[in-house]
């Protein structure tokens, strides 16, 4: 499992994140940011799997999803703030069981 992060390792140390992956894309050090499709290829290639493999969770519809998608990963769009407030491990596990992948 991995993440493409903008905001660094400090913001996945607060949230509890930082353990959690396999493998943390960190805008800064590779040097593109999103919705830039490289930054989706290079977490992909380090996953070592195809985008079209990767389902990508985010709360941005340009930067998380649009990007995501331009490059043949499924993305699942999570609202913090209304619908997934309480946590996005259901939305994602229905993703998941969808068979998107």
């Amino acid at each position: 499992m991995g993440i493409e992060s903008c905001g660094g390792l400090d913001k996945l140390r607060f949230t509890g994140l930082l353990e959690v992956f396999d493998h943390i894309c960190i805008s800064e050090r590779i040097g593109v940011q999103k919705p830039d499709g490289a930054a989706f290829r290079m977490l992909a290639a380090s996953l070592g799997v195809e985008p079209g493999e990767c389902l990508f969770v985010g709360d941005n519809p340009l930067h998380d999803i649009d990007g995501a998608r331009a490059v043949g990963m499924t993305a699942l769009l999570v609202d913090r703030y209304g619908a997934h407030r309480e946590g996005i491990e259901g939305a994602v596990m229905e993703q998941l069981a969808r068979g998107a992948l």
